[in-house]
């Protein structure tokens, strides 16, 4: 969204945000624009007019002519759909993403969020559909580590060790690497519960990952 039309729906401004956002020439500008106006109004319980901006964005993407410049506009609006909770509209769109390249990354932002807001059937769904392993990592993670803030700790054991299985599966070091780093990641925060915790978790599991190793960036 241009500084303008964010400055104006923050205030409130509705229709003057959507008039500006109306003059944006460039498809894939206005659906960004119209993505976070939707996200701004569900903020301020604007609900009708936040799901018709998400519907207009979704209907300007059609127009998109490139594949990828197509595909990336779905996924921001899906990750934008699953922030404000909005799951199923937030699996439709992921779903129309034609390359599964610009949807995996997708698919494994949407299984996090849902893990977060305690949705873990959905979650788990969410991410059985996920192929690339690094990406399924990422999400089963962060399943393992929002049950275990639950307390629900016998699912976050078997969710680490169904984590611990892909890891091994894969083969690239680098993909790897980083996906033990996801790992590492989610349990660092709440390590000091889980030695305290009965678990059913493959003991050297833990000796193999590195906590100090931080990701990238």
């Amino acid at each position: 969204m241009s500084k303008l039309g964010k400055t104006l729906a923050e205030a409130k401004q509705w229709q003057e945000a959507r008039e500006v956002i109306a003059s944006i020439r460039k498809d894939a500008d206005k659906t960004s624009a119209l993505k976070d106006l939707g996200l701004i109004l569900a903020q301020a319980n604007q609900w009708q007019e936040a799901t018709r901006a998400w519907q207009e964005a979704r209907e300007v993407i059609t127009s998109i002519q490139d594949n990828d410049e197509r595909d990336v506009a779905l996924s921001k609006l899906g990750k934008t759909l699953a922030k404000a909770k909005q799951w199923q509209e937030a699996r439709e769109v992921i779903a129309s993403i034609q390359e599964y390249n610009n949807s995996r990354g997708a698919l494994s932002d949407l299984g996090v969020l849902l893990a977060e807001a305690k949705q873990w059937q959905e979650a788990r769904e969410v991410i059985a559909s996920i192929q690339d392993n690094e990406s399924k990592v990422v999400a089963l993670a962060a399943l393992g580590k929002a049950l275990a803030q639950a307390n629900h700790w016998q699912e976050a054991a078997q969710g680490w060790q169904e984590t611990w299985e892909v890891i091994t599966s894969i083969r690239y070091d680098k993909e790897k690497v980083n996906s033990l780093r996801a790992l590492g990641d989610s349990l660092e925060k709440i390590w000091y519960q889980a030695q305290e915790v009965n678990t059913t978790i493959q003991p050297n599991m833990f000796h193999e990952v590195d906590f100090t190793q931080k990701k990238d960036g």
